[in-house]
């Protein structure tokens, strides 16, 4: 039962943060459900590990996309006979792999 009630209120919290609520909103509302101070503490802080985490996961897949696209864009320059026939290769899949990259970047750092 306590593991039941354990993750409900890790999921209430992850709702929470979701929603846009700051962490002292969130603290107070799980005060007034009955949890104690540290408990409270404990589940915030893992709940703020678990979100950083999941954004580092999605940053890193959108660096190796766009650095794939960039590599494929380099490859279809260098190996095409002239630059008109590859000018869509070498400006539109190097501008969206550096956008990707950027979008991922941001996914990490903010």
């Amino acid at each position: 039962m306590k593991q039941h009630s354990e993750q409900s209120l890790t999921q209430l919290t992850m709702e929470l943060f979701a929603e846009g609520h700051p962490r002292k909103e969130i603290e107070e509302i799980l005060a007034e459900k009955g949890q104690e101070e540290f408990y409270i503490n404990k589940i915030i802080e893992e709940c703020i590990k678990l979100r950083n985490a999941r954004k580092r996961t999605l940053g890193m897949g959108l660096i190796f996309a766009g650095a794939i696209l960039c590599f494929t864009s380099f490859l279809l320059t260098i190996t095409s006979a002239s630059l008109t026939d590859s000018s869509w290769g070498l400006f539109g899949l190097t501008s969206v792999g550096v956008m990707l990259v950027l979008a991922g970047l941001m996914q990490i750092l903010m």
